[in-house]
């Protein structure tokens, strides 16, 4: 290779993910990986500071990594597979597992607070639980495990193809694209994943709020709403390699990398890197962290751990905003519509201002300045910036916004990997915004609620307590907007309601049809009973879905009266027509009615357009 640049064994050197073009090269040792690590900011006194200053001219190592390599449909990819050397003995050498909380950090690992499939007094949860724990049992027969991939197994981003050149031990590696990621699996990797999701699920819903007090106050993290996890599943392997590259333009010369085993005469194989052309390489783990997870035990002698997580899947929970501004304000955290909540610890107190607007992956660390918010017009303040989630962090969280929005009475959004993981395509070189993965989803998927929460479910899966919900069919944008509903006068319009609706229910058309009863008002009973109760604007969506008919529906909601005795009034129109007229103390039971006499008005119509010399009857 041209321009070789050749790397030290495993375990010499570590880096802080940050590149920069022409960025002077500084080291520090650690353990597990290497790379080089980009200008920091300095202060007056010329100290560097703890946190990069975001800037479009480069992206962080990690970055790079978690956008290429998520389009890869094994779950979230962590860039520092490693657990935390500080939890149990127990923990480092089984690495994360099924049942997990915790937090995906900006850098690629995983931040492990508790395991709720464990008792509490288990060596590997802290002495200080949530509230009210309690442990969710399960047997090993709820777990699939399997061999995913074999040795020498690789997964890489599209611009990078394999080698056919190089020693045939190794891998190698070429690309003349301006970036690229690479992981290998030299010894191959298991993966193991729930498979009593709806258990998992329903636990989340009904501890989450729980589990958020208690990362705010007891463990102290700062982490925004849809951060914390349930870890479903995993991939895990004993060793790996990782490679990113990144250049302004593509490289007129061709990137080669070459990953390698080395024979180490007194600890066995290793491997490392060699390339050409700029790239940040890390292996792990090394021989040092290998003896030093046997604690020179005569029982873990020759022993090598599989707990290296590559990928982990998960169920992610948002609140609704209310909730989560309660939160808020009951641990006084500082927060903005553009970014979300911090602590003004004692150190420093920290309050927001407008974020950068450079980056999409959403994924930097706060950069720090002197300078006082003008946000807040308060001195004495670190200013902390976060660029905006133009695409989130985490693609459920984003999803979880938008079920959030179009259903505004769920005070919970729940969202599996699996959702967005099972829509993600080949040709996807990265991933989708939140709009694009959400309407993907709805082509093969149902909005539905139990209780307080809100989650998707494929289309055919059948829960007895499950009802469907309808989803307006808008500009998915919006749902991320905070833009109240509007009152003009007694008049008020719903954004999330003036639209075309669309369900996205998985029930059989031939349910909805009125050929199927006798009378449309026996059509109406069932079909409100089979979403769930007397639930006719789902019912009414429902009709509109399966039967095709794409009828503009609009509600026109007004109220009269007193505010502590309102009385409200619901007009249904379809295609500018308006179909049925409801009256209630609430809007919901108002657009029940409403719903109720348009649905029946379309099925009569319907009936007569089938079977025009029968007479109908009620």
């Amino acid at each position: 290779m041209s321009k070789r640049n050749k790397r030290g064994l495993v375990g010499d050197r570590s880096d802080e993910d940050l590149q920069s073009p022409g960025a002077e090269l500084d080291y520090r040792e650690d353990s597990g990986s290497r790379g080089a690590r980009g200008p920091q900011n300095r202060n007056d006194d010329g100290h560097s500071t703890s946190s990069p200053v975001p800037d479009p001219l480069f992206q962080r190592s990690c970055d790079i990594y978690y956008r290429l390599m998520v389009v890869k449909g094994r779950g979230s990819p962590m860039r520092i597979p490693a657990p935390n050397q500080n939890l149990d003995i127990s923990y480092q050498r089984e690495g994360t597992t099924i049942g997990d909380v915790g937090i995906v950090t900006a850098s690629g690992s995983f931040d492990f607070l508790f395991n709720i499939c464990l008792p509490h007094d288990h060596p590997i949860n802290p002495l200080e639980l949530p509230e009210n724990f309690t442990t969710l049992a399960i047997s090993p027969l709820d777990i699939q495990r399997q061999a995913e991939f074999v040795g020498q197994s690789y997964l890489s981003s599209n611009s990078v193809k394999k080698s056919r050149s190089g020693n045939r031990h190794g891998l190698t590696f070429e690309s003349s694209a301006s970036e690229g990621a690479i992981l290998t699996m030299p010894v191959g990797s298991n993966s193991a994943d729930i498979r009593i999701m709806a258990r998992f699920r329903q636990y989340l819903a009904d501890n989450v709020k729980s589990w958020y007090k208690y990362v705010l106050g007891v463990r102290g993290r700062e982490l925004h709403n849809g951060d914390v996890l349930l870890v479903t599943g995993w991939d895990k392997t004993k060793t790996w390699g990782m490679a990113t590259f990144s250049n302004t333009t593509a490289q007129e010369e061709s990137c080669l990398l070459q990953f390698r085993p080395i024979l180490m005469a007194d600890s066995g194989i290793t491997y490392d890197w060699e390339y050409s052309g700029s790239a940040d390489v890390r292996a792990g783990p090394g021989a040092q962290e290998q003896e030093r997870l046997r604690m020179g035990d005569p029982s873990q002698i020759g022993m090598e751990y599989e707990n290296q997580c590559l990928f982990i899947r998960s169920l992610s929970a948002t609140l609704h905003e209310e909730d989560w501004k309660k939160l808020a304000q009951e641990f006084k955290l500082v927060e903005n519509d553009a970014s979300g909540p911090v602590w003004p610890t004692d150190i420093s107190n920290v309050s927001y201002s407008q974020p950068w607007r450079g980056n999409t992956s959403g994924r930097y660390p706060p950069s720090r300045s002197s300078q006082p918010s003008s946000a807040s017009g308060s001195m004495g303040r670190t200013n902390v910036t976060f660029p905006p989630f133009e695409t989130e962090a985490h693609p459920s969280k984003g999803i979880n916004n938008v079920l959030l929005k179009l259903n505004p009475n769920a005070r919970i959004a729940i969202t599996a990997d699996e959702d967005w993981l099972s829509v993600l395509r080949v040709d996807d070189t990265v991933l989708p915004t939140t709009k694009q993965l959400y309407e993907r989803i709805m082509e093969s998927s149902v909005v539905c609620e139990d209780g307080d929460m809100v989650y998707l479910q494929k289309k055919g899966r059948f829960f007895d307590s499950r009802k469907p919900l309808t989803t307006p069919e808008l500009d998915l944008d919006s749902a991320y907007s905070n833009d109240n509903d509007t009152m003009e006068g007694s008049s008020i319009t719903s954004d999330a309601l003036t639209a075309v609706e669309k369900t996205t229910v998985p029930l059989p058309v031939e349910l909805f049809l009125p050929s199927a009863f006798e009378s449309p008002s026996k059509a109406l009973r069932a079909m409100a009973s089979s979403a769930g109760g007397s639930n006719t604007v789902t019912s009414l969506n429902n009709y509109l879905h399966n039967t095709k008919k794409l009828h503009t529906l609009m509600w026109v909601e007004s109220y009269t009266g007193p505010a502590n005795q309102l009385t409200w009034t619901v007009h249904c129109k379809i295609e500018g027509e308006i179909k049925g007229t409801g009256k209630g103390r609430s809007i919901s039971e108002a657009k029940q009615v409403a719903a109720g006499q348009a649905l029946e008005a379309l099925l009569v119509a319907d009936a007569a357009e089938r079977a025009p010399d029968k007479e109908l009857g009620g």
